[in-house]
């Protein structure tokens, strides 16, 4: 999906995809498995145990950037779980002409709605520098993705 040089059919396909997922976000699925907040800060929590083993020399930066995390995330505790796919980036994508078929559908639940907008931006940051002919793309496609997450918080959070 990411191998073209045409800006406009890019951005294009980044649009559609985006609709895609307003779809599936807006539905009225409601599935038994949930992911909250709480499982993904127990997978950084395991993460981060793993990098101090391995990298002891880095405990207190880790230290502090884990507090940070769970500093941030004290303020998403109250969005609302709507169906996400939770893997969704460029190669979940599969492109046939104008036909659009996202695979992969394992981790499927209920979850932060921001979470498959998040992980498309952090693949298209990755993208980005694996590609650095093809940053501009990446970049003015990362810019729609966190326009939509922006509305999105403001749209989902309960009160």
């Amino acid at each position: 999906m990411y191998r073209t040089k045409d800006s406009s059919s890019y951005l294009k396909t980044i649009k559609k995809i985006l609709e895609v997922l307003e779809q599936l976000q807006g539905s009225q699925i409601n599935l038994e498995a949930k992911y909250t907040l709480a499982d993904e800060l127990e997978l950084v929590d395991k993460s981060y145990r793993y990098l101090k083993l391995f990298l002891p020399e880095t405990n207190e930066k880790v230290d502090s950037i884990l507090q940070n995390i769970r500093d941030e995330t004290k303020q998403l505790e109250h969005l609302v779980l709507l169906p996400s796919h939770r893997d969704f980036y460029d190669k979940q994508i599969l492109l046939d002409g104008k036909k659009l078929t996202v695979i992969d559908w394992d981790t499927f639940a209920m979850a932060d709605p921001t979470l498959d907008f998040g992980n498309f931006t952090a693949h298209l940051k990755l993208r980005a520098l694996q590609f650095p002919d093809l940053a501009p793309i990446f970049n003015k496609a990362e810019k729609l993705l966190e326009e939509k997450i922006s509305g999105r918080e403001r749209k989902h959070t309960k009160t």
